[in-house]
């Protein structure tokens, strides 16, 4: 819930710029993960309106930051460029539910729901907060950098989609047996 409403966001980024929309997109996620795992794991307890409310704050956070991204990003890049970005871009957020997935398979099967709430917020606003510095809006660049700059971040992503297909495929197998 909240994933993809990045209206406000956005909103927000043309006044303020990549950096505050960041900071506030990883506020949001952490707060909204640390309570979803509070309630979770029984620290006190949630009807299930507040439960939405946890998940569309840790949703709504991700969009947040993943507008900061995009628009600083497609604004950094020549227009020549840009459906390369985006997609790229949109190819890593997108594999960060099979990455968790298999994380949860390996550390947190059996565990409670609420340590890999945790984990998952711990994670996502450590990764944003080392990205921190690196969010800008720069000067344009010609278009060979920005080429140059495609080809390993193309190579990462292919390696990690056939990672989370192999690993998924084999404990799918093992399943079946």
């Amino acid at each position: 819930a909240g994933t993809w409403c990045s209206v406000l966001p956005g909103i927000f980024f043309d006044y303020y710029g990549p950096k505050p929309t960041q900071a506030f997109g990883t506020v949001l996620l952490l707060a909204g993960y640390l309570l979803m795992a509070a309630a979770a794991s029984g620290k006190f307890s949630v009807n299930i309106y507040t439960a939405c409310i946890f998940g569309f704050m840790y949703g709504h956070g991700s969009s947040w930051m993943q507008t900061a991204a995009m628009a600083s990003n497609t604004a950094n890049t020549a227009s020549q460029n840009r459906g390369k970005v985006i997609g790229l871009l949109l190819a890593n957020f997108s594999l960060a539910s099979g990455i968790y997935t298999q994380l949860y398979d390996v550390m947190f099967e059996g565990a409670q729901v609420g340590s890999y709430l945790l984990f998952c917020g711990a994670a996502m606003s450590l990764a944003s907060t080392i990205a921190y510095p690196s969010i800008h809006l720069m000067e344009r660049r010609p278009h060979e950098t920005d080429m140059r700059l495609y080809f390993p971040v193309g190579v990462v992503t292919g390696v990690i989609v056939c990672a989370i297909i192999l690993s998924t495929l084999v404990g799918g197998s093992s399943l079946i047996e």
